[in-house]
């Protein structure tokens, strides 16, 4: 089910996630993995728009967690409070908050989701009109997604450097660390928003 649901991001579909990823986390719930069910529910309510309900999720999440002391869990919770914070219209909490989130995720290590979320935050950075914070966050973000060959993300990446004011060229991947050096790299390749 994981696989066909990034095999239909690879090609642009979004219109069924909310649906597929609710019944990833319905899945999940039934073959006794609540722990993997939370952050999947609290993504497909955020694509839904459901702000409410995903932030009671990541709320349970966070308590779970903290409970087993479970740093993947409390990671997942920080970017499920990062991103409600950016849908509610508070991009500058949302940046701290994204921040704090991929610093965690880096450290166990989830570089593909750290990447993308940093991508986000790079996004917000704009929004704020903090050019340079943003500029130097793209160039860590493609960086990473140079290192696993994440193509698509890279795409997006280079996307947002002209995004920038004044637009800015992304800089060329060394082809000696393409896919070499940071793992889950077939990850990386199927990549979400």
């Amino acid at each position: 089910m994981r696989q066909g649901l990034a095999a239909s991001l690879a090609v642009g579909t979004v219109t069924w996630r909310p649906y597929f990823l609710a019944l990833l986390a319905e899945a999940c719930g039934k073959v006794r993995q609540p722990e993997e069910g939370l952050p999947v529910l609290a993504e497909a309510c955020l694509w839904a728009g459901e702000i409410d309900r995903a932030e009671g999720v990541g709320l349970r999440l966070r308590r779970h967690s903290e409970q087993l002391d479970h740093k993947l869990g409390v990671a997942w919770a920080d970017t499920c409070d990062a991103l409600v914070r950016w849908k509610r219209g508070d991009p500058r909490s949302a940046v701290a908050l994204m921040r704090q989130a991929a610093a965690g995720l880096e450290s166990i290590p989830m570089i593909p989701y750290s990447a993308r979320l940093r991508r986000q935050m790079a996004g917000r950075l704009i929004d704020l009109d903090m050019q340079e914070e943003a500029f130097h966050e793209l160039n860590r973000v493609h960086e990473m997604n140079c290192h696993m060959g994440a193509e698509l993300e890279l795409q997006k990446t280079r996307q947002m450097y002209r995004e920038l004011e004044p637009p800015r060229p992304a800089p060329r991947c060394p082809r000696a660390c393409r896919g070499r050096s940071i793992p889950h790299t077939d990850i990386g390749r199927s990549s979400r928003p």
